[in-house]
């Protein structure tokens, strides 16, 4: 098996920390190993082929960038070709994490649920939070997949095991702008390309 891999240098060295980098490129170069996991399991994107009965769905268009709005540049949703990880800016040259997915699905609805990996990029405010507290294991958010094109997103904010308390609730660029309500209507607004990634 051959992988291409398109690495911006430039992009690359201006991180802060190019160990999280290389990190991010492993677990995704090993996530794309076909239909298994090296655990055996199915990936995401092969369970929701098999599973779902939802006919608007194309599972081979969910990967890509999500944004509530696709001119705004700000806050976005990269969910990477197996549907198994993302990468989600939270907040604009800020925070920038990796996250992993699973899946439910009922007789209509695919749900992608986001669980946080390790943060790849942060700013002033993003590097002052408490990263090594936060839960691996909470979702931190949660996408209603409508059609190929269309989702719904809720963003809990991530889990602080030693305070038990969820932070920076209010803090996603991809916000609903009526705060009352708490799903965002999103839409796909580029298609996946493994070059494209930060």
């Amino acid at each position: 098996m051959i992988f291409y891999i398109n690495l911006d240098i430039k992009s690359i060295l201006m991180k802060k920390n190019v160990g999280i980098i290389f990190v991010f490129f492993a677990i995704n170069l090993f996530a794309c190993n076909g239909n298994t996991r090296s655990d055996g399991e199915a990936t995401n994107k092969s369970f929701i082929k098999n599973n779902s009965k939802n006919k608007n769905i194309d599972v081979e268009q969910l990967s890509g960038e999500w944004m509530k709005d696709c001119n705004a540049g700000a806050g976005n949703i990269v969910i990477l070709k197996t549907l198994d990880t993302a990468l989600m800016e939270i907040t604009f040259n800020q925070i920038q994490i990796d996250t992993k997915i699973s899946i439910n699905i009922t007789d209509t609805n695919v749900v992608l649920l986001f669980k946080l990996i390790e943060p790849y990029d942060l700013g002033n405010g993003g590097i002052r939070l408490h990263w090594k507290d936060f839960s691996r294991d909470s979702v931190i958010a949660k996408m209603e997949i409508i059609d190929s094109a269309n989702a719904n997103l809720t963003w809990y904010g991530f889990y602080d095991n030693l305070l038990k308390i969820r932070t920076w609730i209010d803090g996603f660029d991809i916000l609903p702008d009526d705060r009352t309500k708490n799903q965002t209507p999103i839409k796909k607004c580029q298609d996946f390309k493994f070059s494209d990634e930060r």
